[in-house]
């Protein structure tokens, strides 16, 4: 994100102003989230969409050549859970 543009309070906002090839994965990620996580507040925290529920569970974000996964202990424990 450009250092001048005005910081996203949203996930939405987040999003809607990354380069359009980004959004389309952040869009997926945050849409797989809202389906596994359904009781999750959703916020930006450290300038990173972040899925909470009393304490941070998993962030995401674009960076210039990749996007970020950032889970927490709790988000692994959720995907294990699902996953194997």
């Amino acid at each position: 994100m450009d250092s001048n543009k005005k910081k996203p309070n949203t996930i939405q906002e987040y999003i809607d102003s990354q380069e359009p090839i980004k959004r389309e994965y952040l869009y997926q990620i945050k849409t797989i989230l809202q389906e596994v996580l359904k009781d999750a507040q959703k916020r930006i925290s450290w300038g990173m969409p972040t899925f909470c529920k009393d304490r941070n569970i998993i962030h995401f974000a674009a960076t210039k050549t990749h996007i970020g996964l950032y889970p927490g202990p709790k988000a692994i424990e959720i995907f294990e859970k699902i996953c194997f």
